[in-house]
């Protein structure tokens, strides 16, 4: 998956489980904190340990702009990428509206979620293929006759 998969991928899970739902419930502050938005993600196969990505890519001006919110202050450490983050938002009131009638993407396609699943799958082989002295050792062992129980 792309980088720029992620960043949508965490763009719209803040948007659909911590920004709509304050925004439908008549909030104008609202907080996003990063861990818990890290946690959920991970746990559905989102690359692991990378606050900074999160970060980022809720503070993007464009995802700003689409939502109608304003970054008011981010809550952290000096770098403003960490797990401790909080991230704060405004929704000002012309934007209310606009911001509630964003239509939903569509869903995804087969091809879509076979590509997402896949994608996940990266990295598996990453410690049988070091076990063979890399990836030159773990293609000569793959092209060879050897039967690993003749040894």
């Amino acid at each position: 998956m792309a980088y720029g998969d992620d960043s949508e991928r965490i763009r719209k899970r803040a948007w659909e489980k911590y920004i709509r739902p304050k925004i439908q419930m008549g909030e104008r502050q609202i907080a996003v904190p990063i861990k818990p938005l890290m946690k959920e993600l991970e746990a559905e196969g989102f690359p692991s340990n990378q606050p900074r990505h999160f970060c980022t890519a809720l503070q993007k001006k464009a995802f700003l702009r689409d939502k109608g919110l304003i970054l008011s202050r981010v809550d952290g450490p000096p770098s403003g990428t960490s797990t401790t983050v909080v991230l704060h938002f405004n929704v000002p009131d012309d934007q209310m509206l606009a911001a509630l009638e964003t239509p939903e993407p569509p869903p995804e396609t087969p091809e879509e979620k076979a590509f997402r699943l896949t994608e996940a799958l990266r990295g598996l082989l990453k410690d049988e293929i070091a076990a063979y002295g890399g990836t030159e050792g773990f293609m000569r062992w793959v092209r060879s006759d050897e039967d690993e129980d003749a040894a």
